[in-house]
């Protein structure tokens, strides 16, 4: 009897700690604004702690749309698909403007206020090469953590990325 007991109590220890982490995780994506020009701002992205690849944005003009990065801070993020630019992260509740994603794209003129991500950087001409390459992994690490925690399964968590710019 004692040893039932003992098997179910460390099941539903495990079961539930699991499930607190399930409900608690977070993709955490974070963009760390290292150079910046009268260009551009290049850094780079990292996810749960790692980097990943290279970032760049327009340098910040007020927060003006189509023309400035956005302010720091964190921001909820859906993943978005289309045919022009594929899988993409787009940032909810930017203050005074939409559609703000993470997509891939080489120049600056590939911008209109969003991040573009790449394997190499070019600090001089302020472009990021290898972006299909960038977008590929940081969508199959999206998937592998919606894996490991089956996210998929908890229908009722509205937001599972959370996208912090410093």
């Amino acid at each position: 009897m004692q040893i039932k007991l003992l098997v179910v109590s460390i099941f539903v220890i495990i079961n539930f700690n699991f499930s607190l982490k399930v409900n608690d995780a977070k993709f955490s994506v974070s963009i760390e604004r290292k150079l910046t020009s009268n260009n551009c701002i290049q850094g780079y992205l990292s996810i749960n702690g790692s980097p990943i690849c290279y970032t760049m944005e327009l340098p910040y003009r007020g927060n003006i749309n189509d023309i400035s990065s956005i302010p720091k801070g964190k921001y909820d993020a859906v993943i978005r698909t289309d045919k022009k630019l594929g899988w993409k992260i787009e940032l909810l509740n930017v203050p005074n403007r939409e559609h703000i994603q993470i997509h891939l794209g080489n120049y600056t003129s590939d911008i209109t206020g969003c991040t573009l991500v790449g394997k190499s950087i070019n600090t001089d001409n302020c472009s990021v090469g290898k972006s299909k390459d960038a977008i590929m992994e940081i969508e199959r690490l999206f998937k592998d953590f919606k894996s490991d925690l089956c996210l998929e399964c908890n229908s009722s968590k509205e937001y599972e990325i959370e996208v912090e710019y410093k």
